[in-house]
């Protein structure tokens, strides 16, 4: 009995290998390659060897240095590059403003053959997207915007109003700045690029952000003792000087973010803090952005009164600290000659310029020194003039290092050791 169900069991089992051998699909080979598509790498069309290889020294300028070694790009500034990866319009955009960030760090003219080439590149991408019907998306929107920073930071007024324009139109397509299509990031370029907009067309933001607390500690930090201290001493020179109570609070509150922010921005170049955060929560560009905002208060005070110019002023000298210094952009930009010559024209018109200069000396010292330094070499001369009106007041002519501390003395008093 055993032997035979052994053997009724043996053919079954014979049976049913024949059986899933008849059935069974052909096995396929599947191959995985070692090594990923050149779309997964960088979204380009190849050309030729060398034209590759300056786009590769492109991309490891973007990665290695803007991304690693600076603050200029809103964070988390490490998702910039895999989003450009996913859009090729942008990655171009992005190529196109590396190509001129590089030029300027090796004193070239930011407008070379590369940026044009990447720039052109990005426009026809932008240009069929939008012949498609597929305008709205949030690569586009980050591409245009990108177009917009570039321009403004290029002081290319009619580009500059195009290109804004056209961002904030396809926002609205979108469904508005706080469409779920835009991530965090993509909202804080936007908003940073309309920022630099409205500081070339010499208007207010076109763009309001909804999230941002109105309380400015939340972005600036406690003050310490000593800013307290110094804030205050400005705020009350201002409100004696100008009658301004509310353009002095303002003041004190600039004076305050510009203090630490800039203490912030030295503690994470030196390892002991870092710049970005989980996207939803403020970054070091969140913070900048609220000190920026800030400044835009004094562009529409009353024209007409002298004393107010010492309120401008200020707020332009800011929005250049704001730039080279916090945003660590080159303070050779087209943006910052701008700038300064509103600085210069200020100061021109101003009735009781020596008044300010004798009353604010520490100030405008700090104001003349930051025009003057990306000012057009034709307008360096008047700088030095007014420059030089200060120092001989405070009796400092001829030593260098003293100079410079006397230049750098209102932003930090506590750190200087001139006894003038």
């Amino acid at each position: 009995m055993q032997r035979s169900s052994s053997g009724r069991g043996g053919n079954q089992r014979s049976h049913c290998r024949e059986h899933d051998a008849d059935t069974e699909p052909p096995t396929v080979n599947i191959v995985i390659p070692r090594t990923p598509s050149s779309k997964a790498i960088a979204p380009y069309t190849c050309r030729s060897d060398a034209e590759d290889a300056s786009l590769q020294l492109l991309i490891n300028h973007y990665v290695t240095f803007i991304t690693q070694k600076t603050v200029t790009s809103p964070g988390p500034r490490r998702e910039w590059f895999p989003f450009a990866v996913r859009e090729s319009a942008f990655f171009h955009a992005m190529m196109a403003g590396t190509a001129s960030h590089l030029a300027y760090m090796r004193n070239e003219s930011g407008d070379n053959a590369e940026y044009f080439y990447h720039r052109g590149a990005a426009i026809s991408l932008v240009n069929r997207g939008i012949a498609s019907g597929k305008a709205a998306t949030e690569g586009i929107i980050a591409t245009v915007a990108a177009f917009t920073q570039q321009e403004s930071l290029a002081a290319q007024v009619k580009s500059v109003r195009l290109h804004l324009n056209g961002m904030v139109q396809l926002i609205g397509l979108a469904g508005g700045l706080m469409s779920p299509i835009l991530r965090p990031k993509t909202r804080r370029r936007v908003l940073q690029s309309d920022l630099s907009a409205a500081i070339v067309l010499m208007q207010p933001p076109r763009l309001q952000p909804t999230l941002l607390d109105p309380d400015v500690s939340a972005y600036f930090g406690p003050p310490s003792y000593c800013t307290i201290r110094h804030a205050r001493t400005l705020g009350t020179c201002l409100t004696n000087f100008t009658a301004s109570q509310e353009l002095s609070e303002v003041a004190v509150n600039i004076y305050w973010g510009l203090r630490n922010i800039s203490a912030s921005l030295e503690a994470i170049q030196a390892g002991t803090e870092v710049a970005d955060a989980v996207e939803e929560c403020v970054q070091f560009s969140d913070r900048v952005e609220v000190l920026e905002r800030a400044t835009h208060t004094f562009w529409y005070c009353d024209a007409e009164d002298s004393t107010s110019s010492i309120f401008r002023l200020f707020g332009w000298a800011s929005l250049i600290h704001i730039y080279t210094v916090l945003r660590e952009l080159p303070a050779e930009l087209r943006i910052m000659k701008l700038v300064a010559t509103r600085i210069k024209a200020e100061m021109e018109k101003c009735l009781n310029l020596n008044v300010l200069l004798a009353t604010f000396k520490d100030l405008m010292l700090w104001i003349i020194f930051l025009g003057g330094r990306v000012s057009d070499v034709s307008y360096k001369p008047f700088f030095a003039r007014q420059a030089a009106k200060i120092l001989l007041i405070i009796n400092i002519t001829e030593d260098q290092a003293d100079i410079l501390q006397a230049s750098q003395r209102f932003l930090w008093p506590e750190r200087s050791v001139l006894k003038c």
